[in-house]
């Protein structure tokens, strides 16, 4: 299974584009931190995250310091990359 869910901020959101197929893509950096628990211990995770969102979910009306829960999966950036992206599907205001 791969779900994916990330509280944060978006720190970076370029133009609208179209793929080949006429499909809306919109890319993104999330920021996200918070504190979390391992091995008993306390830990401090600061993150950004590359993010797209591909079809109807790109005219949400989102900006720049938007706080959202962002819900999707994670797959390589490309066929030749094993650079992580996020793919949102779901986003909660």
């Amino acid at each position: 299974m791969n779900n994916f869910s990330l509280e944060g901020e978006i720190v970076h959101l370029e133009g609208l584009r179209f793929t080949p197929a006429g499909l809306p893509v919109l890319s993104m950096r999330i920021k996200h931190h918070s504190k979390q628990s391992e091995a008993e211990l306390s830990k401090m995770v600061n993150l950004e995250i590359e993010a797209v969102m591909i079809g109807k979910l790109t005219g949400s009306d989102l900006a720049l310091g938007n706080k959202c829960l962002f819900h999707g999966f994670l797959e390589k950036k490309s066929l030749k990359s094993n650079q992580i992206i996020f793919h949102i599907t779901q986003i909660n205001k």
